[in-house]
C-alpha cells in the first residue's frame, strides 16, 4: 500500500453540489469539432477577448485553423517506474488526439500545401481546440500574457484515399500531459468566430 505523503495543501475541487437536478444537463457532448494552431511565441492577454483574437488572426501565420471535422481523444498513455519498495511514479504521460475533416479546397488545392507545411513546422505552434460541446479547450498552464495552447510532441497528417467514397484529411497529434491538464471555457459566439471562423492573414509566407 502506498504511503500517505501529501506533496502540498491543494486538493481536488469537488463539483457534486454543482450538478443540475435534470441529469440531461449534466452530460457533455463528446468529440472535437475544429483545431487551431497558435504560433508558439504568440501571447494572449485576455483569452475571452474577441478583439484580441482578431488582432492575432491579422498577423501573418500567427493563427492557423483546420476546417470543421470530427476528432476524439481517450485515455492517456503512461509509463511508470518503481523507485522504491512500495513507491511507483509516472514518468511519461501522453495524450493522442485524432481528427479528420472531409472538407477540401477544390479550387486552388491549398489543402495539399497546408498538410505538408504543418507536418514540417508543427513544433512552431501550440494547439487549442473547439469541442463538439461548443467549449474551448486549452492548457491549464495558461495565465494572462502567455500562450494558451498545448505544445505538441508529434503531429502527423495524411490523406485517407479509399477505393470509393470521400477522401478525408487526418491528423494524429501527441501531447505531453505529464505536468499539464486541459482547462475549459464556454466561449461566446463572437469569440468562436474570432478564433475559428474569421479570415486569417497568410500573406508573406508559404502557408505557415
Amino acid at each position: 500500500m502506498a504511503e500517505c505523503t501529501p506533496c502540498g495543501t491543494e486538493f481536488p475541487s469537488e463539483y457534486l453540489s454543482l450538478l443540475n437536478c435534470k441529469n440531461q444537463l449534466n452530460t457533455r457532448q463528446a468529440g472535437v469539432a475544429q483545431l487551431a494552431f497558435i504560433k508558439c511565441d504568440q501571447i494572449v492577454t485576455s483569452l475571452t477577448s474577441s478583439s484580441e483574437w482578431d488582432t492575432i488572426r491579422g498577423t501573418a501565420g500567427a493563427l492557423i485553423r483546420t476546417p470543421n471535422g470530427l476528432g476524439s481523444f481517450g485515455k492517456p498513455n503512461t509509463t511508470d517506474a518503481q523507485i522504491g519498495c512500495k513507491e511507483r511514479v509516472i514518468t511519461e504521460k501522453t495524450l493522442t488526439l485524432t481528427f479528420k475533416t472531409y472538407k477540401y479546397d477544390n479550387e486552388t488545392f491549398t489543402d495539399a500545401d497546408f498538410m505538408c507545411q504543418l507536418n514540417d513546422s508543427f513544433n512552431a505552434y501550440r494547439l487549442i481546440w473547439l469541442g463538439c460541446d461548443g467549449n474551448l479547450y486549452f492548457t491549464n498552464a495558461y495565465t494572462s500574457g502567455t500562450n494558451p495552447g498545448f505544445a505538441m510532441d508529434l503531429l502527423t497528417s495524411w490523406d485517407d484515399n479509399p477505393e470509393n467514397g470521400l477522401m478525408s484529411k487526418n491528423f494524429e497529434i501527441t501531447i505531453d500531459m505529464i505536468e499539464t491538464c486541459y482547462s475549459i471555457i464556454k466561449p461566446s459566439a463572437a469569440l468562436i468566430a474570432a478564433i475559428f471562423q474569421g479570415q486569417a492573414n497568410t500573406s508573406g509566407g508559404s502557408g505557415l
